[in-house]
């Protein structure tokens, strides 16, 4: 006969007072190609401006449906609001994150733990992102 064990669950917690990093969240989209150019262009619109809590992170790496690797630099904890996804963009500090996941703390609705990684400053060309 198996045995079962009972398997210990870790809940991921977080303070409010932790929450003390402003952020600003941005929907990234692509504008296409003036009239005579073939080069595409970034559009970014503010979609909110939250309170943070933020990790350095090193070692992880993450990878997508198509096995590109992506190596996670800072993770973000912040109150929930619905629809963060990949395809947003953090700013803070001048420099902008690349959200590669987004998790729903214990399916709680109450915090998200977004995993990012950093893509530096705003100069970075369409294609670079």
């Amino acid at each position: 006969m198996a045995v079962c064990k009972v398997k210990q669950r870790t809940h991921k917690r977080v303070c409010i007072g932790s929450l003390n990093h402003k952020i600003e969240i941005y929907v990234r989209s692509i504008k296409a190609p003036a009239k005579g150019s073939v080069d595409f262009s970034d559009e970014f619109t503010l979609k909110k401006i939250v309170w943070a809590m933020i990790e350095s992170v090193s070692g992880e790496t993450m990878f997508n449906a198509s096995n590109i690797e992506t190596v996670v630099t800072h993770q973000f904890y912040i109150r929930y609001i619905p629809g963060v996804d990949i395809v947003d963009v953090i700013v803070y500090g001048g420099l902008r994150y690349k959200i590669v996941n987004v998790e729903n703390l214990n399916n709680e609705n109450y915090f998200l733990l977004i995993k990012t990684s950093d893509r530096g400053d705003s100069d970075l060309a369409v294609n670079e992102f």
